[in-house]
């Protein structure tokens, strides 16, 4: 598992800040500098450029997230129905407490080049997160609890949609259920939460093998 230095993880934690604020183009290096209070010099030691400090965030959350669903995913006496409300649990940490990471992927996805290597690491997480789901399923499917028909895909969408849909009309919602947008902390409990175990719910019954069928 690669490594960034306290230094590299500093500097990138308050670039992810700017970028997220200003946008990736409407961000200077010497805004990033400024930010994290070090020289501009700095930055270029141990990044280069601006879109190799870009590359670098993306794959220090690339390697964590690929690190934790793996232990998920081939984690020893673990049920395939616990791992499961594991991995949708991460998605729901990434929506929330990691909504920097994932509005600066949502914005500026759109603007990079297919070719890129921004781009790419992000299809690949994207494939690799998939795929620990994926294996998840074969081994419910093998211990014979999932059926044989899921369609992985359709879950990431189902799982994917949600949150962003959740998280993306928050002033509605809490309109909706006569909260104060302000309370982050009745959001997570009365939404965000409820949402969660609504969305294993449903997840689980779709996949799991019903009495009849086994």
């Amino acid at each position: 598992m690669e490594e960034f230095n306290e230094k590299q993880l500093w500097i990138m934690h308050h670039a992810l800040e700017i970028f997220a604020a200003k946008g990736f183009e409407g961000t200077s290096v010497r805004d990033i500098a400024k930010a994290a209070n070090v020289n501009v010099s700095m930055i270029s030691y141990y990044f280069g450029s601006k879109e190799k400090l870009l590359e670098a965030i993306v794959k220090n959350h690339s390697i964590k997230t690929q690190h934790h669903l793996a232990s998920i995913a081939f984690s020893a006496n673990t049920s395939p129905f616990v791992k499961i409300t594991r991995i949708v649990d991460h998605y729901i940490n990434v929506f929330t407490s990691q909504s920097r990471f994932r509005n600066l992927l949502h914005t500026e996805i759109k603007a990079m080049d297919p070719a890129g290597p921004v781009f790419i690491m992000i299809r690949d997480m994207k494939k690799a997160n998939k795929a620990f789901l994926a294996q998840t399923i074969r081994e419910g499917q093998e211990k014979g609890v999932f059926r044989n028909d899921v369609d992985v895909s359709m879950l990431v969408y189902s799982i994917v949609g949600v949150l962003n849909y959740i998280v993306s009309n928050k002033p509605f919602i809490c309109e909706d259920n006569g909260l104060d947008p302000d309370d982050d902390e009745a959001y997570r409990e009365k939404i965000i939460d409820k949402m969660g175990q609504h969305i294993k719910d449903s997840i689980l019954a779709l996949i799991t093998v019903v009495p009849h069928e086994k």
